[in-house]
């Protein structure tokens, strides 16, 4: 496992494709949903306590909305 967050540039992009997401479908899941995902990304090895080294999201406002999706398929 690496330590390291993507590059800027790759984080601008994943960020971009992440807001087109939530355009298609700006709803929230669940306060139930929003738990069950960070739950899995609380015991993912990519999470930082509040970013993922994947993508370089903030995940707690990443998995409130419904169009958005873990980066390696997770949730």
């Amino acid at each position: 496992m690496t330590d390291k967050m993507p590059s800027r540039r790759q984080m601008a992009k994943n960020l971009g494709k992440t807001i087109r997401e939530i355009a298609s479908d700006p709803r929230w899941v669940t306060p139930e949903e929003k738990k069950k995902r960070m739950d899995i990304c609380n015991s993912c090895e990519h999470f930082t306590g509040s970013r993922c080294r994947k993508c370089g999201c903030f995940l707690q406002t990443k998995a409130k909305f419904k169009a958005s999706h873990c980066p390696i398929n997770k949730w």
